[in-house]
């Protein structure tokens, strides 16, 4: 696992440009956990897994999340950001096998946030629940792509106030 700092000044042109962090987050092959300037160590008894992995992902990816909940006991809540009410019922059906096979091994408790904006809503979840760690799978997207496509790990990545989890699973191998 590769551990960074991310400074609390000059966030906003790094969110506009990227910086060293960015470019690491997206091309990094193993887990990066993302530690913000003013986090204050306490072990993670609460971790959040932002929810947007694709039904048939590697089982494996989400290793690293399950030996650190075991390490410490943690309990797991997996948080499908919903965008519209009524998409609750199909992300419940949905539940991919990976996030699944991991309530056979951990506590886990699975949430439905509705809001427009998944950073927010992960952010904000993290702060009712005492989540002390977010962990999400960024999606592989090419330049291109990126001006059309908005991404979640990128902006969590100045937002957040627990450290964030990178897991490398949600890559396209291209």
């Amino acid at each position: 696992m590769i551990v960074a700092g991310v400074k609390e000044s000059g966030k906003g042109i790094r969110r506009l440009f990227g910086d060293t962090l960015t470019a690491l987050t997206r091309r990094s092959r193993i887990p990066v956990m993302v530690v913000p300037e003013s986090w204050v160590y306490s072990p993670p008894q609460g971790i959040l897994l932002g929810d947007d992995i694709a039904a048939d992902a590697d089982a494996h990816m989400l290793d690293t999340l399950l030996e650190i909940a075991s390490v410490f006991n943690s309990k797991v809540y997996v948080a499908r950001v919903i965008k519209r009410q009524l998409q609750e019922f199909l992300a419940i059906m949905q539940r991919p096998d990976a996030v699944v096979s991991l309530g056979e091994t951990l506590r886990v408790k699975y949430e439905y946030p509705v809001d427009p904006d998944v950073v927010h809503a992960l952010g904000e979840f993290a702060d009712k629940n005492a989540v002390q760690m977010i962990v999400m799978i960024p999606h592989a997207h090419f330049a291109p792509e990126r001006w059309f496509i908005k991404g979640h790990a990128w902006p969590m990545i100045f937002r957040t106030k627990v450290p964030l989890l990178l897991l490398p699973g949600g890559r396209d191998e291209k």
